[in-house]
């Protein structure tokens, strides 16, 4: 009687892509860790992590932001070393991003994990983009979430390399896919607060895509402590997000008296 979407991650993207084009063969939609504020802006975050890593340790990693490259066997003894001879550097990353994390090492894991994405996801879309660099922090300013040293903001945006992604892979990006906010079935998101492969700042990016298009009535964010991805997201806070979508769509039984 009823159809429901359900995606986790980038499936949660998937299901966006689906209740925005065929709203009415869907009745609710449910994600979980989901990259819902779109692939630029994940493909970005990634990108922002591994060249600011490059900018405060040059030399460490092969290739670049837009420079295809294997990652190298030992990544992360590369990486952990680094921020072992530095820890300023790991802080100023931290600043400057959305990294997750509570504590240094949840802020060294998600540090390695975009980095790796950003490795195996460059791979691919290079292919799929015949060479075009998917990554823009063309117009980018950088701003500390918390704070720095003084200077390091303007040292960092005078000096950060640029780059401008060509309409080509913008237009790639946009259709796989950059969701729209046209909501009109109800919606529920699960997501954890600390997540180091699709960071929580897609449940707001797709919130105000929402106030601008759709109806924002039929969003509900659920937003819980803890750190890691879709494992670590409680099954009973999933099965609870399911059947409180279910109640907002599926009339109430009607209790008859005599």
């Amino acid at each position: 009687t009823y159809t429901w979407l359900m995606g986790h991650s980038l499936g949660g993207l998937v299901a966006v892509n689906l209740v925005e084009k065929h709203p009415s063969d869907y009745d609710g939609i449910l994600t979980m860790a989901g990259m819902i504020g779109g692939s630029r802006a994940e493909i970005d975050y990634m990108g922002d992590v591994r060249n600011l890593f490059d900018f405060f340790y040059p030399n460490v990693l092969p290739g670049g932001v837009c420079e295809l490259a294997m990652p190298p066997e030992d990544l992360i003894a590369r990486i952990i070393g680094a921020v072992m001879g530095d820890p300023n550097g790991l802080g100023a990353i931290a600043a400057l991003t959305p990294l997750p994390g509570e504590n240094s090492d949840q802020f060294v894991e998600s540090l390695i994990t975009a980095i790796d994405f950003n490795y195996r996801g460059q791979a691919d879309l290079y292919e799929r983009l015949d060479g075009e660099c998917p990554y823009d922090n063309c117009d980018r300013v950088y701003a500390a979430r918390f704070p720095v040293p003084p200077g390091l903001e303007d040292t960092v945006n005078a000096a950060i390399p640029r780059y401008c992604r060509v309409n080509s892979a913008d237009n790639y990006l946009g259709r796989y896919y950059e969701p729209t906010g046209r909501l009109s079935v109800e919606m529920m998101t699960v997501h954890l607060v600390h997540d180091p492969i699709v960071p929580v700042f897609h449940e707001q990016l797709y919130a105000e895509k929402v106030a601008v298009y759709g109806d924002i009535g039929l969003l509900e964010q659920r937003v819980l402590p803890g750190y890691g991805h879709t494992l670590e997201i409680p099954t009973p806070e999933i099965i609870e997000a399911f059947i409180d979508l279910r109640s907002k769509v599926v009339p109430a039984p009607v209790a008859f008296t005599r």
